[in-house]
């Protein structure tokens, strides 16, 4: 098996009494490689995420997360060195969103409250309150959640709507975390029903449909440095799903989600707008 592979799907179906879920699932994905699935609702995507972390099993086929097969049965065992955001995250209610944290660090104890702390500072949740989860917004409930994903650095991150609840800033934030992920080279799987937002994130992209899944047309993310400030109109104009990088220091840097086959469309318009710029990113 590839070594720079961290999560195999062959040949799998998921069946749950007479009703399938998906069939004949095949798809690989990469090392430190971002990938998003699409699809409306109960169509499996959810469920392809609870394969991948063990929490549920195949019917048939096999599934390898960094070369382990994922034996089912309760003497099974779960995806090692993955975090998962699957639904609605749950937390103790009467404890605050550090203690549910720091309690959960302890199952693997691979990081102590200094890293905590960081973590939440990171999705803007402040780690020293004392307010109680049962008092926290969906989008602070949705800040923990991912903080709980991420905190330990896992190797494979599994997502679910990850951005469910969340305002602008915690978009960003979010963003923030995904590359700093990749940069550790961690494998993430995102699902949702947003194609805008699957491809502002992701390398690949796969469709759930009619119980098959299939690979999109591959986006990617295009850095680009503007001249002049200005020309950001321009650019939303032409790519509304555009946005600001916000771990450059400097503000006229953007990225534009975009299809490998469209991008030297795109460049061209903006040659022909006389839009200056420079490629900083493919």
């Amino acid at each position: 098996m590839d070594t720079n592979i961290a999560i195999e799907f062959k040949n799998v179906t998921k069946r749950i009494s007479n009703n399938t879920i998906f069939k004949d699932v095949n798809f690989s994905i990469y090392k430190g490689e971002t990938v998003g699935i699409i699809g409306t609702n109960g169509s499996g995507k959810t469920t392809i995420l609870r394969l991948a972390a063990g929490l549920s099993y195949a019917t048939t086929g096999e599934i390898y997360v960094f070369g382990e097969k994922l034996i089912p049965g309760f003497t099974g065992n779960l995806a090692k060195d993955t975090a998962a955001l699957i639904e609605t995250p749950h937390f103790l209610p009467y404890w605050s969103g550090f203690n549910n944290l720091f309690h959960l660090s302890k199952i693997k104890n691979y990081i102590n409250k200094k890293d905590i702390e960081n973590t939440m500072n990171k999705v803007g949740l402040d780690p020293q309150s004392k307010k109680k989860v049962r008092a926290y917004s969906l989008g602070m409930r949705q800040r923990l959640g991912l903080a709980q994903a991420f905190m330990e650095k896992p190797s494979l991150i599994l997502l679910d709507e990850p951005t469910n609840g969340l305002d602008k800033e915690g978009v960003q934030l979010f963003s923030a975390l995904v590359e700093d992920a990749k940069k550790n080279d961690s494998s993430i799987i995102f699902v949702s029903h947003n194609d805008n937002e699957i491809i502002q994130f992701c390398d690949r992209v796969f469709k759930i449909e009619n119980h098959l899944l299939f690979e999109e047309e591959t986006y990617i993310n295009l850095k680009i440095k503007i001249n002049k400030s200005e020309d950001i109109i321009n650019i939303l104009k032409l790519k509304p799903e555009s946005y600001m990088d916000t771990s450059s220091d400097d503000e006229t840097v953007m990225i534009v989600p975009i299809s490998k086959n469209s991008s030297q469309a795109f460049l061209n318009k903006l040659n022909k707008q006389n839009i200056i710029y420079e490629i900083i990113q493919e």
